[in-house]
C-alpha cells in the first residue's frame, strides 16, 4: 500500500465510515478532530473524526474550520472595582472569528479581541451596570450573546436587581437558577429575604442567586431580597408563583409599532408573560442587528446597529408544557445628528406694531423635534417649533432682552442666545436743509451737511441721483460727510428720509470744483535790461482765473495777465529775488514761486530802421517819424555819415530821424551810428526826396 500510495504525487484519500466517524487513510497529512484518535504506522496516519462541527486539518497545520460561531461568557454580569485589572475570557466555538464587535462601545480602557470575543483592560472609568450585546462572526454565520459590567467604588454600598420582578415556576420541576442581573458593592454582601421563600429554593447567601426544586403550589407572592455590606443595604421586590401544573408561557408586549435610532440603545421591551416562565424566546425573523432577546425573559434590548424599515417580527416563547407566540413591529430609522443653531446678527430692533422681516436659524444636524425660548418670545412674536424661525408683530416695546433659544432632535440640543428691543411705533420723519446750495472744493474734505429731522429716526437715507463721487450720505441721520474727488457743475439732489411710516424729500444743489494749479517751466530766470523778454506761459488748470497776482510787485517793465503769463522789457535792473504768482477762481486759489534778475546790459546797441529805403515828397509836411528799432540804451551818441540833407534831424539818444526837404534828390545813402558805453552799431538806409 505504502508504494502504491507513493506512486502519486497527488495527495491520495482513502475514507471509510464507522459508526458517527470518518476514518482517513492517506499519505501527505491527516484529518483530526478531539473525538476522534490518530494512529500512525508504516508510514501511514490514521485519523477519526467527528461527522458534526469537523475541524480538517493538513500536514501543514492549515485549519479548515467548518463551524458557526458561537460566543457567550461565564457569567452575565460583572461588576468591576473601578481601577481594577479586567480579564473576562469568551467561551466560544468556531474561532477564529472574522470580526467580533460590541454595542454599545466599552470603556476606551477596555478592548475586545476580535479574533476571540475576550475583554481585557482596566476599570478606568465609573459606570452605572449597562447591558452590552456582543456579535461573533465567521464564514458560516454570526452569533450574539448579551453581558453586563458596571464598575464601583471600593467604598460602595451594594446594589441589587434582577431581570424581572415576575417568576412563575412549577411544582416539582427544577428551575433555572436566577442570577440578579446586577449585584454591586464592597465585598463581601450577605444575601437574605424578608421571608423564607417557597418549599424547595433557596437564596444564595454571597450570590443571591435563586435556586431549587419549588415542592409546594402557591399564589403569587412578593418577596423582599436584600444585599447588604458594610456599607449599606439595597432591595429588590419580586413576585413569585409556583403553579401545581405545568402551563404554557404566553406573551405580549405593550407599544408595537417601534420605532428605534441607528446606533442609539434601546430602552428594553419587557414582555406581559403569564403561565410557567419560558425556558426559551426566540424571534422570526431575526430581530434587526444589534438587538438580542433574552432566552428566558424574552425581554429585548441592545443597540440597532443598522437600518430596517418597518418588519414583522415573531415572538415564540416556549417552556416544557408548550409555546405561544406575539407579533411585533420594528423599524429601525437612520441615525439622527444633534443640532446646532445660529442666527445672522445677535442684537435684533423691533417696533411696536409693525411685521418684523422673519428671522431665519441657520441649522445643521437632523431635524428638530422642538425649538424653544427661554424667557418666552415678547408679546406677538412666535417661535417656530420645526425650524425656529421668528416671526409675528410685536405689540409692546421693550428694553434690549436677551433670549436663549434652544433646538433640539433625539441626539441632542443646542442654544444660540440673541438680543431683541422693541422700540415706539415710528412716525414719518421729515427734513430740511439751510442753506440749501453748496459749494465745494475737489479733495477737500467737506464740513458735513447735517439736515434738521423731526419725527421717529429714519431707517434709510438715500440721495437721487447718488452723490458726487466721494460724497455718501448717513442711513439714519441723512448728514452727508466725505471729501469730493471729482468736479462737477451745479447739480439738483433729492435727499429723501424714510421709515416704517413713511419718507420726506428735500431738494440740494451741489457744486465741486477744484482750485487752480499753475507753473512754470524754466526758473530761476535771468533777463536783461532794457531786452524784450520771452513771454513766460504758465501751464494752468482749473481756468478760468479770475486774477493772477504777484508777490512782490514784477520788475520794471514787466506785467502779468489773467491767464499769468508774464511779458514785457525790464527797464531797470533787479537782483535775483523770488516772486510768488497766485491765481484765483471761484473755489479758491493756487500759487508757484519763480526767481527772476535782470542784469544791465552788457551788448553794443542794436539798431534797425525797418522802413528803409524812405521816399518822400518835397516839402512834407509834417515829415513823420520813421520806424525804428534800437536796443542797448542808454546810448552815447547816434551820428549820420554824410550828415542828413537840411530840413532833417536826428535824435542823439533814439537815433530817430524826423524833419522835412525843401529840396529834391535822388537816392541817398546814410551811415547811422549809434554808441553805447559797450560799443557802436552801423546802419545804413537810403531817402529819396522826391518833387
Amino acid at each position: 500500500m505504502r508504494n502504491l500510495i507513493s506512486a502519486f504525487p497527488i495527495l491520495l484519500v482513502q475514507l471509510f465510515f464507522l459508526g458517527n466517524c470518518i476514518f482517513v487513510l492517506e499519505d501527505k497529512g491527516c484529518l483530526s478532530n478531539s473525538s476522534c484518535s490518530e494512529k500512525t504506522g508504516n508510514g501511514l496516519i490514521l485519523a477519526l473524526l467527528a461527522l458534526s462541527d469537523q475541524t480538517i486539518s493538513d500536514s501543514s497545520n492549515t485549519q479548515f474550520n467548518a463551524r458557526p460561531p458561537r460566543v457567550s461568557y461565564a457569567n452575565q454580569t460583572y461588576v468591576l472595582p473601578f481601577l481594577a485589572e479586567v480579564s473576562i475570557p469568551a467561551i466560544t466555538e468556531g474561532t477564529p472569528f472574522t470580526n467580533c464587535t460590541i454595542f454599545p462601545s466599552p470603556y476606551p480602557s477596555i478592548k475586545l479581541n476580535p479574533e476571540n470575543c475576550d475583554l481585557s483592560g482596566y476599570a478606568y472609568f465609573w459606570h452605572p451596570v449597562i447591558e452590552h450585546t456582543v456579535v461573533a462572526s465567521n464564514q458560516f454565520g454570526t452569533a450574539t450573546t448579551t453581558i453586563q459590567f458596571g464598575t464601583f467604588f471600593l467604598s460602595q454600598s451594594p446594589t441589587i436587581s434582577y431581570t424581572s420582578n415576575s417568576i412563575i415556576l412549577t411544582r416539582n420541576a427544577a428551575i433555572t437558577p436566577i442570577h440578579p442581573s446586577v449585584l454591586s458593592g464592597q465585598s463581601p454582601i450577605t444575601c437574605s429575604t424578608n421571608t423564607s421563600l417557597p418549599a424547595g429554593l433557596t437564596i444564595s447567601a454571597s450570590t443571591c442567586v435563586i435556586s431549587g426544586t419549588p415542592t409546594t403550589a402557591q399564589a403569587s407572592t412578593t418577596y423582599v431580597i436584600t444585599a447588604a455590606n458594610a456599607f449599606g443595604s439595597a432591595t429588590f421586590s419580586m413576585n413569585i408563583q409556583v403553579l401545581a401544573t405545568g402551563v404554557a408561557p404566553s406573551i405580549s408586549y405593550a407599544g408595537s409599532p417601534f420605532v428605534y435610532t441607528q446606533g442609539n440603545a434601546i430602552a428594553s421591551l419587557s414582555p406581559t408573560l403569564t403561565g410557567n416562565s419560558p425556558t426559551s424566546c426566540n424571534a422570526n425573523p431575526n430581530l434587526p442587528t444589534g438587538l438580542s432577546i433574552n432566552n428566558t425573559t424574552c425581554v429585548i434590548s441592545g443597540t440597532p446597529t443598522s437600518t430596517q424599515s418597518s418588519t414583522l417580527h415573531t415572538i415564540t416563547a416556549s417552556n416544557a408544557f408548550g409555546s405561544n407566540t406575539t407579533q411585533i413591529s420594528i423599524q429601525v430609522s437612520a441615525a439622527t445628528i444633534a443640532p446646532t443653531i445660529s442666527y445672522t446678527g445677535s442684537t435684533f430692533t423691533f417696533t411696536a406694531g409693525t411685521a418684523i422681516t422673519t428671522i431665519s436659524a441657520n441649522l445643521t444636524g437632523s431635524s428638530l423635534t422642538s425649538c424653544s425660548a427661554s424667557p418666552p418670545l415678547p408679546a406677538g412674536l412666535s417661535l417656530n417649533n420645526g425650524n425656529c424661525a421668528i416671526s409675528g408683530t410685536p405689540t409692546n416695546t421693550q428694553s434690549a432682552t436677551n433670549y436663549t433659544i434652544m433646538a433640539s432632535n433625539g441626539s441632542g440640543s443646542a442654544n444660540a442666545v440673541i438680543d431683541i428691543r422693541i422700540n415706539p411705533q415710528t412716525v414719518a420723519p421729515t427734513l430740511s436743509f439751510s442753506p440749501s446750495s453748496f459749494s465745494f472744493t475737489r479733495n477737500v474734505a467737506i464740513t458735513a451737511i447735517t439736515p434738521t429731522l423731526t419725527g421717529s429716526s429714519p431707517t434709510s437715507c438715500s440721495s437721487s441721483p447718488g452723490l458726487p463721487a466721494g460724497l455718501s450720505i448717513n442711513p439714519s441721520t441723512c448728514a452727508i460727510t466725505g471729501t469730493p474727488t471729482a468736479n462737477q457743475t451745479s447739480m439738483n439732489y433729492s435727499i429723501t428720509a424714510a421709515n416704517g411710516a413713511g419718507s420726506d424729500t428735500k431738494v440740494i444743489q451741489i457744486t465741486v470744483g477744484s482750485v487752480p494749479t499753475l507753473s512754470y517751466t524754466g526758473s530761476p530766470f535771468s533777463f536783461t535790461q532794457n531786452t524784450a523778454i520771452s513771454s513766460l506761459v504758465a501751464t494752468v488748470t482749473e481756468t478760468p482765473f479770475s486774477a493772477c497776482t504777484s508777490s512782490p510787485t514784477l520788475p520794471a517793465g514787466l506785467s502779468i495777465n489773467t491767464s499769468c503769463t508774464i511779458s514785457g522789457t525790464p527797464t531797470s535792473t533787479s537782483s535775483s529775488n523770488t516772486y510768488t504768482i497766485t491765481a484765483t477762481n471761484s473755489f479758491g486759489t493756487g500759487s508757484t514761486d519763480i526767481q527772476m534778475t535782470v542784469n544791465a546790459s552788457t551788448a553794443p546797441p542794436t539798431l534797425s530802421y525797418p522802413g528803409s529805403p524812405f521816399t518822400l515828397p518835397v516839402n512834407a509836411n509834417p515829415l513823420p517819424a520813421w520806424e525804428v528799432q534800437l536796443t542797448g540804451t542808454p546810448l552815447i551818441s547816434c551820428l549820420s555819415t554824410p550828415s542828413l540833407p537840411t530840413g532833417f534831424s536826428l535824435n542823439n539818444t533814439t537815433c530817430q530821424i524826423m524833419g522835412t526837404s525843401s529840396t529834391t534828390f535822388g537816392p541817398t545813402n546814410f551811415t547811422i551810428r549809434a554808441t553805447n558805453a559797450h560799443g557802436f552799431v552801423e546802419r545804413v538806409i537810403s531817402i529819396t526826396v522826391v518833387p
